[in-house]
């Protein structure tokens, strides 16, 4: 720089100036950090770590600044220019030279294009929400990016271009996966934000910002401005600072807050997700399925207001080619799903094997099931985007408080049994046979398991439930061949006194093992829920008991193993010990054609035997013996006997479903 420092433009000057300070600020540290002690330097080492990366950013930064402002200068020179273009980094200039240097602004590439006009450059002005797609378009060369220099004051429809010394890094961020991984917290005039790099090919950069310059809506990143053309390594920046995962939120609502606030929240999400989903069909253009490949492949954070932010999808996506027999509200559904405890499995809500919080085991077990039965997979997006909206109301009116824009955990189970999606029911482990029967109301002491329950009366005997119930009977017969497992269903007849008839048929020769189940259950499990939700407190305070402990049996049954062997000798079984001498197997010697001559008879041995047809009779009631017969009649009392085939009747044991309700279900 010799001789040069008087005519040599601004712009260099100012990176000049910059990339010193660079080296002086990094000079200053070191000295101070050399000062320490090492033990004080070790229990700090992961912020001097943080602290060099962000110095080496700056550097190189600086160092790419510098060598741009070289090669516009020498472009400038090559090119024969007489005028210097000169370039302020302070804020307030630009504002103030953009209407003298539009002209050279038209002359060069704009770094963006947009159809719309801008009627205001200051960064808070309004944006505008025209359906117009707006196109970033990507500089084919060097020299194209040199002409693109000239500086811009404000970018286009409200966002502002900074240059990267305007921005001063706060320290980095603590994300580490998903879109915004890398990103650094920062300051831009006086206003905390989120810094985005992208250390990678400029294509990354230009598309996304194209993406949320036409993205207005609150839970998409909102973007305040973006980089300019002088600046070596692009950014963007994005008004959401403090940001964690959904997961996090999840676990910490569920912990301090009621099951009410954990449901309404997951439900807000959901419609949320809904909701920017289709925003960013119709601004972008999506089809469906490129719409699902962007929801399923995004990142989700939650900001320091709990607003659901969704990142944008990795750049790949825009390659994909998909296909799905499932739609939108399913791929939402799975998203929010995932991120419950358990991955959205509803645990029973006692367990005695957890050793956790009892209070947060049935807060999660309920809230999975409501997040189920509410959340929707069938229904077409825009029409459960208005159910959602209707059952949600505003909640963002300012006049109302967060408490009263909740819905109550009535109103939200009602509105799951209304929708005839409340179907769920929890199945503890196998229980005794017999044990307890559909419509046992009763309750399980602290610490004790299912088996364990104490039943205080049987709501269908007592009259107390009008709730219809039905019987199945289920079969399936197996053997093993050829070293595979073949099974096949079992159809029964019924017999008077709920009996139920099993033909099985036993090739020649094998083993068959029988599995039958018995069960009686409700016809309707969202009337079982709602008898549960209207007369539950009723119930319990007659019992002198907690609502939220009773629990209502909606299906008992009985499996049972049996198995049937066939003993009759197969061909291939009967020649597999030859007779006395050298006599060859499926021969005979006969004494009319001398000792000489045989008989082929292998057609008589080989002949196909058919299989034995047997029948079962069993019931669901306790006191029903079950019986084997080689007759379809069934006479009770009878013990007939079996012929070429014995049959045992293996153990037997219960199984039930049951349903229970939360203490908030009972709160106004």
């Amino acid at each position: 720089m010799e001789g040069r420092w008087e005519d040599a433009p601004q712009a260099l000057l100012n990176n000049i100036s910059r990339l010193e300070r660079t080296l002086e600020s990094i000079h200053v540290t070191m000295l101070a950090e050399a000062e320490h002690k090492w033990h004080n330097r070790l229990l700090r080492k992961s912020t001097i770590e943080e602290s060099i990366i962000a110095f080496n950013a700056e550097l190189d930064d600086a160092t790419r600044a510098f060598q741009v402002a070289t090669l516009i200068s020498i472009h400038y020179a090559v090119a024969g220019e007489s005028r210097v273009v000169h370039r302020d980094i302070n804020p307030s200039h630009r504002f103030a030279e953009s209407s003298s240097m539009s002209e050279a602004s038209d002359a060069s590439l704009e770094l963006v294009s947009s159809p719309i006009s801008i009627r205001s450059t200051s960064l808070d002005s309004p944006r505008s929400y025209s359906d117009g797609y707006v196109l970033v378009s990507e500089p084919q060369s060097l020299e194209a990016s040199i002409s693109s220099a000239v500086p811009t004051a404000c970018g286009h429809r409200g966002f502002r271009r900074y240059h990267r010394s305007e921005v001063h890094l706060k320290g980095r961020s603590k994300i580490k996966s998903g879109w915004w991984s890398g990103s650094n917290k920062a300051q831009v005039d006086g206003r905390n934000v989120l810094i985005k790099h992208y250390d990678g090919p400029a294509k990354s950069w230009i598309r996304d910002v194209k993406i949320l310059q036409n993205l207005y809506h609150p839970n998409f990143p909102q973007m305040i401005g973006y980089s300019d053309d002088e600046t070596p390594t692009p950014f963007i920046l994005l008004a959401n600072v403090q940001l964690r995962l959904p997961e996090a939120l999840v676990l910490d609502t569920i912990q301090r807050a009621d099951l009410r606030t954990c449901v309404n929240m997951i439900l807000r999400f959901y419609r949320d997700t809904l909701d920017a989903a289709l925003y960013m069909q119709r601004q972008l253009n999506l089809s469906d399925q490129k719409l699902q490949d962007y929801v399923e492949n995004a990142s989700y954070r939650i900001d320091a207001e709990n607003t659901l932010v969704m990142g944008l999808p990795p750049p790949e996506i825009d390659r994909w080619v998909s296909w799905r027999n499932y739609g939108l509200p399913h791929s939402i559904r799975q998203i929010y799903l995932k991120i419950l405890p358990n991955s959205g499995y509803a645990q029973q809500p006692q367990n005695p094997g957890d050793q956790g919080d009892l209070t947060v085991q049935r807060k999660v077990a309920h809230l999975a099931v409501l997040a189920r039965a509410l959340l929707s997979d069938l229904e077409e997006p825009r029409t459960l985007s208005d159910r959602l909206n209707l059952l949600l109301g505003d909640d963002e009116d300012e006049e109302l408080e967060v408490d009263q824009c909740l819905l109550s955990l009535r109103q939200i189970r009602m509105a799951a049994i209304s929708a005839n999606r409340h179907d769920h029911v929890w199945r503890p482990n196998t229980v005794p046979a017999y044990k307890f029967r559909v419509g046992d109301l009763g309750w399980i002491p602290a610490g004790r398991i299912f088996d364990e329950m104490t039943i205080i009366c049987n709501v269908l005997d007592a009259k107390t439930a009008a709730l219809e119930i039905k019987q199945t009977a289920i079969g399936w017969q197996g053997s093993w061949e050829g070293g595979f497992r073949t099974k096949q269903d079992l159809e029964p007849f019924l017999l008077p006194n709920d009996v139920h008839g099993w033909p099985v048929i036993v090739p020649a020769g094998t083993k068959q093992d029988l599995q039958v189940l018995h069960d009686e259950s409700f016809t309707s499990l969202n009337d079982a829920w709602q008898f549960l939700l209207e007369h539950g407190k009723s119930l319990a305070d007659a019992h002198k008991l907690k609502a939220e402990d009773l629990v209502l049996v909606t299906k008992a049954g009985t499996d049972q193993i049996f198995a049937v062997h066939d003993h009759r000798i197969l061909p291939f079984q009967r020649f597999a010990h030859p007779a006395f001498g050298h006599q060859r197997p499926g021969f005979a010697q006969s004494p009319h054609l001398g000792g000489g001559h045989q008989v082929m008879h292998h057609q008589i041995h080989n002949r196909p035997q058919l299989p034995s047809i047997l029948y079962l009779f069993s019931s669901l009631r306790e006191g029903h013996v079950p019986v084997w017969s080689d007759s379809p009649m069934y006479k009770p009392g009878t013990e007939p006997q079996l012929i070429r085939c014995t049959a045992s009747i293996g153990w037997v044991h219960g199984y039930v479903s049951y349903i229970q309700l939360h203490e908030d279900d009972f709160k106004e």
